[in-house]
């Protein structure tokens, strides 16, 4: 068994010479904090929580307008009765124990991620803010009754890699991500809170220091074996949770050893992970914003220590925040792409971080710009904790923004080999109600936490999402129950829904993906390079357009093409090549409103949606159906959607589809949409990079309201309006 001072530098300093020194070490943290907690008393900004909840011996949707104090109380309340509102429990509070059963899943719930969030002990932040709040010891008590009971049911295992990886939940609570999470996030609160208030004792100091210990050798020894390469965003929460611990505990053996590594992995991260374009390695919006703060928090961690990160890393940092705008729908959250949420918070927390590490107020002026001051407040506020100066941040939140932002409409994330993105981004301008479209072709993936939907898109017009990337929803991949909201319980393997194309916007032959989904982190693909480009921007910006070529459907080829017309319209066209005479090609888009909307009357499709509706015009190659589809904004919601699905009734060996989609107001009598033709107009050679390049000139028209568009897209090159 370990002992204190096995751990120590100074193996003769006793556990109370260590409770001092914390306690007068954290005692400026206890007091800013208590400021912060007395501000949040006297905020009366609201802000919703939607949660689920047992009413009748169902679950319904209930939403609740509260202040941040209100909040915090609601949840330290509960976290005290053991309800704890966690992954995989459908959004609903879930009884974990009292204390919680660290190692072990209640009834109904099969998720792994479960055991891992429970395991980052989140709720103890939420108890302490609720202590200062109230100043009712009682909070601060179960936080030291967990603290205690974890350590006592969870020793840690040997050091071997083996014991710390994800697998199946084998190395719950000990998987070396929670590890870090633990060491940077909320373990420190235990510190931070208690210092100065006779509640930081000798009686939690020492096992506290002693398990510290432990994690940072498995942070030390195991997690770099996990990542040589350090391109995975769990090195960087692992890493800074390395740095966090060794920054708060000197006393720690072999501290400064542990802090200078930890520190240099971190740089490390931060030049593999940030690509040239600006966007995080693995190419999902969510994650990035993610990423974005933990390195923002590694500075304000060196800058506690009195040291600082590198100038380089600043400047990636710098550059990363055009990715966060421009994969953000005009209505202020990001691109649910890959594993992501459609996210107002993270890119406001983003923000707050990148506010109190640099000084640099770029983020939160963009969105502010976008969703206007008192938005970003209300989200702001749940991050204002880790704020050095409140008074000077929160008289800067209530400002508006000084301008919009800047940014091109346009975005090309390309760089070289498992870099590339392969994300096109564009917009009409940089309002709420501008059009917007993200599009990526990315094969490879990079990692399993991005889609496997080639050539798929999100579409938002008019202040509202509409052809949308439906979200991840969960990491379970197991068969599961769920309710949807306003919904009735519905069962199925709801991390395969999610991943399938036909939840996505992009197409399948013979109704077969373009990857095959084994299981929640595996799937098989070809290993043939996909192509994307920006091909054109014309017509003082009238034309907005980007093509895509995949082989996953090899001897088939798909080609797309995506284009903003007269920034009124969105134009899709798409050549599949290589087909069979019995082969048929579907086509899918995920219509954001509810089922009773949408109806198909005379191969007409309708919609009755209350505030913005879309008309669909369609080549006469395809016959439409309508399907249920669902789309999730945050992990564990689910919504029901309508998937528009087009079959191709064609039996030749090169095919050619288009779909023309109107957004229009409901206010508005819908556009007619007519004489939709898409076809070959031969072969043409181009020069691209010095070399000859055989491209395809397709033929492209269509009119709305009796006005006729004609195109000419030459694959690969360019869109021109003839």
């Amino acid at each position: 068994m370990t002992t204190l001072n096995q751990v120590l530098q100074n193996p003769n300093m006793t556990v109370e010479e260590l409770t001092n020194t914390l306690n007068e070490r954290f005692q400026g943290d206890y007091d800013r904090l208590k400021a912060i907690a007395d501000y949040v008393k006297t905020e009366t900004e609201t802000q919703f929580l939607t949660i689920m909840e047992m009413t009748d011996g169902k679950l319904v949707e209930k939403t609740y307008e509260m202040t941040s104090r209100e909040m915090i109380l609601m949840f330290a309340d509960k976290a005290m009765e053991g309800n704890l509102l966690l992954v995989g429990t459908n959004n609903a509070f879930c009884f974990v124990g009292n204390p919680p059963a660290w190692f072990a899943y209640p009834e109904g719930v099969s998720d792994v991620e479960f055991l891992y969030v429970l395991n980052r002990m989140e709720s103890w932040v939420m108890l302490l803010q609720a202590y200062l709040l109230t100043e009712d010891e009682k909070y601060a008590l179960k936080v030291k009754q967990e603290l205690l009971d974890w350590i006592e049911q969870n020793p840690r295992p040997a050091l071997t890699t083996n014991n710390f990886s994800g697998g199946e939940g084998v190395a719950a609570p000990w998987r070396s991500l929670e590890a870090g999470i633990r060491m940077f996030k909320t373990w420190p609160s235990v510190l931070q809170y208690l210092a100065g208030t006779g509640l930081l004792t000798a009686d939690i100091v020492e096992p506290y220091t002693i398990s510290v210990y432990e994690h940072l050798e498995v942070l030390y020894e195991i997690s770099p074996q996990y990542y040589p390469n350090a391109d995975h965003n769990h090195y960087i929460m692992e890493s800074l949770g390395l740095y966090a611990a060794s920054v708060n505990l000197p006393e720690l053996k072999d501290s400064q050893t542990v802090k200078e590594f930890a520190k240099l992995q971190l740089e490390r991260c931060a030049s593999i992970q940030i690509t040239d374009a600006g966007g995080h390695l693995e190419g999902c919006p969510h994650y990035h914003n993610e990423t974005m703060y933990y390195f923002y928090f590694a500075e304000m961690t060196a800058k506690r220590d009195g040291d600082q990160m590198s100038a380089d890393y600043q400047a990636l940092l710098d550059k990363a925040v055009s990715y966060t705008f421009h994969t953000l729908r005009p209505n202020g959250r990001n691109v649910p792409w890959g594993d992501s949420d459609a996210s107002d918070s993270f890119p406001v927390r983003m923000g707050v971080y990148a506010y109190e590490a640099y000084n640099d107020p770029t983020c939160l002026e963009g969105i502010k710009s976008l969703t206007g001051e008192t938005a970003v407040k209300k989200l702001a506020l749940e991050y204002i904790w880790d704020m050095t100066d409140l008074t000077g941040f929160m008289d800067y939140l209530g400002k508006p923004a000084e301008a919009a932002i800047s940014l091109p409409t346009s975005s090309f994330q390309k760089d070289e080999g498992t870099r590339d993105l392969k994300q096109i981004c564009f917009r009409t301008d940089w309002t709420t109600q501008a059009y917007s479209v993200f599009f990526a072709c990315r094969v490879p993936i990079y990692d399993t936490h991005q889609h496997i939907d080639p050539m798929g898109f999100d579409f938002m017009a008019l202040g509202k999402p509409l052809i949308v990337d439906p979200g991840r929803f969960t990491y379970n991949g197991n068969e599961q129950e769920v309710t949807p909201v306003n919904g009735e319980k519905i069962s199925g393997n709801f991390r395969k829904i999610f991943k399938q194309a036909s939840s996505h916007n992009t197409l399948t032959v013979d109704n077969k993906d373009p990857f095959t989904y084994k299981d929640s982190w595996t799937y098989s693909y070809p290993s043939e390079e996909a192509y994307i480009g920006w091909i054109n921007d014309l017509c003082d910006g009238q034309v907005l357009a980007a093509d895509a070529e995949q082989h996953n459907f090899l001897p088939v080829i798909h080609k797309r093409l995506i284009a903003f017309v007269d920034n009124l319209y969105l134009l899709i066209v798409d050549k599949v090549e290589h087909l069979e005479t019995d082969s048929k090609v579907q086509i899918y888009y995920n219509r954001d409103t509810e089922r009773e909307n949408l109806k198909i009357t005379n191969g007409e499709i309708t919609d009755s949606s209350d505030d913005v509706r879309v008309a669909f015009g369609a080549t006469g190659n395809l016959e439409s159906e309508l399907t249920d589809g669902y789309v999730s904004d945050a992990m564990d919601v689910l919504r029901e959607s309508v998937i528009v699905k087009y079959q191709d009734t064609e039996t030749s060996e090169n095919r050619y589809f288009g779909t023309v989609i109107v957004p229009y107001q409901a206010t508005e009598a819908a556009p007619v949409i007519s004489d939709v033709e898409v076809q070959s107009n031969g072969t043409v050679t181009y020069q691209k990079a010095g070399e000859d390049v055989e491209g395809e000139e397709i033929r492209i028209s269509f009119s709305v309201n009796n006005e006729s568009y004609q195109f000419s897209w030459i694959t690969g090159k360019e869109l021109t309006r003839i």
